[in-house]
């Protein structure tokens, strides 16, 4: 694990990932309310940090489906804008694609800065067109 310059008691893995991506990764919401009851204290920073690809920890948890993490980011750091990873793919963009209608609609509600725009000429609602059974999921 390499240390983080500016953070340097929260480390990462050979992938970027920090402690708070790994246990979101996992969908442990306890362990994941602890970092950040850390990070306010220590290091809010921590809850914005990028692994190589790009990934937030609101990224993984959009991914894997866990609507209660994703809960508890966004309401700790609603106005923080989550832009494109390395994919472009925000994590409204990986919700739409995945058919994710609750983890869209909580993204939606909580998260003040929801980017709209990714990388690669799509918008999140390109993707939401796209999934066109997400209401039937």
């Amino acid at each position: 694990m390499k240390s983080l310059g500016y953070a340097h008691h929260y480390y990462c893995n050979a992938h970027g990932d920090t402690l708070l991506l790994l246990a979101t990764k996992c969908g442990h919401v306890a362990i994941v309310e602890v970092f950040i009851e850390r990070a306010k204290s220590q290091c809010e920073e921590m809850l914005r940090m990028k692994n190589n690809e790009g990934d937030t920890a609101l990224h993984k948890d959009v991914r894997n489906d866990y609507i209660d993490v994703v809960e508890i980011l966004t309401i700790e750091d609603p106005k923080f804008s989550y832009y494109a990873n390395n994919f472009g793919k925000t994590p409204l963009y990986i919700a739409t694609e995945g058919r994710s209608l609750d983890i869209v609609t909580k993204i939606l509600e909580t998260c003040k800065s929801a980017s709209h725009a990714s990388t690669n000429r799509k918008t999140d609602l390109h993707a939401l067109v796209l999934s066109e059974d997400l209401g039937n999921t």
